[in-house]
């Protein structure tokens, strides 16, 4: 996939036009279906770069089982997701995010942060598509070991209420044909300092990206001009107010961004998703 292209999902000919004129300005090719389901049975002919879904201003529920249908088919793909719309009550929040992890953009967009935030999680499409590609040709040429393989999911936060939750999320995972293992740092620079890294393991470090010491993006960078990058993800924990942020973090190695405020099941589903697929 060489050029982005971008499914919009809108029966609103406003929407159609304020989307496909910002589309237009970010220069990303686009085409428009008036129905979610138009778009499910087209997401394998049109195989887009990011799923994009317009909500009226009404009762969202009413759509719940075509969003949460959506939601899992663009998982299944690694299609990113995000899904405009007024800004949801409480309840409906809760119902929309247990589908998955999509991001969700509240009316009137920010179009500079909307922007970033599209060109990051292309990026992060184009990455995961070669690093599948790549997975592929290596299983072609290479014997299948069922032999279980040791999976070590690395936790770096200063937030020891963060590290608690996600340790406790991480501990009830699994994945087949992996020991997982999982293992805590309050911050980068004592991670560093350890004897980590073997390379007949596999790992995923969730990196939070404002700690004391060393900054998430120091140890981002230190761990990729440092260690293979073919057995070690790492997702970055950043915050929705610096898109920037996200950008350097992938042009440096970072294989997902999550942003917070996140849900511990999203950030368990998203490894458990990218770790299965390119470790197996």
């Amino acid at each position: 996939m060489d050029t982005p292209f971008v499914l919009h999902i809108t029966n609103s000919p406003p929407e159609i036009e304020r989307i496909s004129a910002l589309m237009d300005s970010f220069q990303l090719p686009s085409v428009t279906v008036q129905t979610i389901q138009e778009g499910l049975d087209r997401l394998d002919i049109l195989n887009p770069s990011v799923i994009l879904l317009s909500l009226p201003p009404k009762n969202y529920m009413e759509r719940f089982h075509e969003i949460e249908e959506l939601a899992k088919q663009a998982l299944d793909r690694f299609m990113p997701l995000f899904i405009i719309g007024d800004p949801p009550s409480d309840s409906e929040k809760e119902k929309l995010f247990k589908q998955g992890p999509f991001d969700f953009v509240t009316r009137p967009v920010d179009e500079l942060f909307f922007q970033h935030l599209l060109q990051g999680r292309i990026t992060f499409k184009r990455k995961l598509d070669q690093a599948l590609s790549e997975q592929e040709r290596v299983d072609e040429r290479s014997a299948d070991s069922t032999l279980p393989r040791a999976l070590e999911i690395i936790l770096i936060d200063d937030d020891p209420i963060t590290l608690e939750i996600l340790k406790q999320q991480f501990s009830s995972l699994r994945i087949e044909n992996h020991f997982i293992e999982v293992k805590k740092f309050t911050n980068g620079a004592d991670f560093i300092a350890t004897d980590w890294y073997d390379r007949e393991r596999y790992y995923a470090i969730i990196l939070d990206g404002i700690m004391p010491k060393m900054t998430g993006f120091e140890v981002l960078t230190h761990i990729r001009s440092t260690y293979p990058q073919k057995n070690i993800l790492i997702f970055m924990l950043t915050s929705r107010s610096g898109p920037l942020d996200m950008e350097q973090s992938l042009e440096a190695g970072a294989d997902d961004y999550i942003t917070k405020p996140f849900k511990p099941k999203e950030v368990a589903l998203r490894v458990h998703r990218l770790t299965k697929r390119l470790f197996k």
